[in-house]
C-alpha cells in the first residue's frame, strides 16, 4: 500500500514538471522572438574636461540581427535625466548624422531612432551616440556619477575613462588595473564586461581634483565654409567697384559743372532782365545720363562736397582733391 502511494506521488511530480516545461519553452521562444537585436560590441568612452569644461560621453554600439527575419522599426537608447544628447551618427563608410527624438520619461530619457532600412538576418549596424554632462563652473574637486543602461543585451562592453590633464588624486569606482597612455598623453583607464543583460544598471564614480576650470586641450577650430572666402571677396570687390563708379560719376558731373560755370561767366552783349540773370545761375545741361540736369555754381559745389564729406559719402582725401580741381578751374 505504501509503495502504491509513493509511486503515485512520483508520477504526480513528473506530471508537474512536464506541465512546467510545456509552459516555459514557448515563453522562452517568445522572449527570443521579441529581442532579435543584440549589441555585439559596445564602447563607452568618458572624456571629462577634454575640449570643453564638461564631460563628453559616447556610446559606440554594433547591433546585430540574430533572427531569421528582417528587423525594422525603432532602436532605443536610455540616458540619465541630467545629460544632454548631442548627436547620433551611423558609421557606414563615414560618419552619417541621423535624426533622433528625445522622449522624457521623468527620472530618465530615451533616445528614439527610426531605422532607415530593415536589417537583414545577420546584418550589422554601427551607431554612435554622444551626450554631455553639465559643465563645471569653477575649479576644485570633481565628483562625476556615470550611469549606463542598455535596452538590448550586450555581449561585450568596454568602458574607457580619460583622466583630464593637470588633474590630481584621480580615482574610479569600481577600480581597475587596466591602464594605458594614448597618443595625446592621456592616462586611460579601461573596464571590461561581458554578457550584460538588457536593462541592467552599471554605475561608475569618477573623482579628481583640478586647480583650473580649463579644458585639457584647446577647442578644435571650426571648419570654415568652403565658399565663404569667395563670398567675402566678391562682396569686397562689389563695394570697391561701387565706390570707383561713384567717384567717376562725381568727377564727370564736376567737369560738366565747371564748363557750365565758365559759359555762364563769359560776357554777354545786351542787358538782361531779372529772369535772365536767374537763368544764368541755373542752366540746363546734358549730364552723364543724357538727361537735362541743373548745374550749380562753384560755391554750391563746395557746399555739396562739404555735405558729402560730413555725411561720409566721400573721404577727406577725395574731398580735398575735388576742391583743388574746383580752385584750379576757377
Amino acid at each position: 500500500m505504501l509503495g502504491l502511494i509513493m509511486e503515485s506521488r512520483n508520477r504526480l511530480w513528473v506530471l508537474l514538471m512536464l506541465v512546467c516545461l510545456i509552459w516555459l519553452v514557448p515563453a522562452v521562444g517568445v522572449a527570443q522572438a521579441q529581442e532579435p537585436l543584440v549589441i555585439q560590441e559596445m564602447y563607452l568612452s568618458v572624456w571629462p574636461e577634454y575640449y570643453t569644461p564638461d564631460v563628453v560621453v559616447s556610446q559606440g554600439a554594433v547591433f546585430v540581427n540574430q533572427s531569421e527575419e528582417p528587423v525594422g522599426g525603432e532602436i532605443w537608447f536610455q540616458l540619465p535625466k541630467t545629460v544632454e544628447p548631442v548627436n547620433l551618427s551611423e558609421l557606414q563608410q563615414g560618419i552619417l548624422p541621423r535624426y533622433f527624438e528625445v522622449v522624457d520619461k521623468g527620472d530618465h530619457q530615451l533616445i528614439r531612432y527610426e531605422l532607415t532600412a530593415p536589417l537583414e538576418p545577420g546584418e550589422r549596424l554601427s551607431l554612435l551616440l554622444e551626450y554631455t554632462y553639465p559643465r563645471f563652473q569653477e575649479a576644485g574637486r570633481r565628483q562625476i556619477p556615470v550611469e549606463f543602461i542598455s535596452k538590448y543585451p550586450v555581449e561585450k562592453l568596454v568602458v574607457e575613462i580619460k583622466q583630464p590633464l593637470r588633474s590630481t588624486d584621480f580615482s574610479i569606482v569600481p577600480g581597475t588595473d587596466s591602464k594605458f597612455i594614448d597618443s595625446e598623453g592621456f592616462d586611460v583607464y579601461q573596464l571590461d564586461f561581458s554578457d550584460v543583460k538588457a536593462d541592467r544598471l552599471l554605475e561608475f564614480q569618477i573623482s579628481y581634483y583640478k586647480e583650473d576650470n580649463l579644458p585639457s586641450l584647446d577647442p578644435e577650430p571650426a571648419t570654415p565654409v568652403a565658399d565663404e572666402p569667395q563670398r567675402q571677396g566678391m562682396n569686397s570687390t562689389t563695394v570697391g567697384l561701387l565706390v570707383i563708379a561713384f567717384i567717376a560719376v562725381l568727377g564727370i558731373t564736376l567737369v560738366f559743372a565747371l564748363r557750365s560755370n565758365q559759359t555762364a561767366a563769359s560776357p554777354v552783349k545786351g542787358n538782361k532782365t531779372g529772369a535772365d540773370k536767374k537763368a544764368a545761375k541755373v542752366k540746363p545741361q546734358k549730364g552723364a545720363t543724357g538727361k537735362d540736369e541743373k548745374v550749380l555754381e562753384p560755391v554750391d559745389q563746395r557746399k555739396k562736397l562739404r555735405k558729402m564729406l560730413m555725411e561720409g559719402k566721400i573721404n577727406e582725401k577725395t574731398y580735398e582733391k575735388l576742391i583743388a580741381e574746383l580752385d584750379k578751374n576757377k
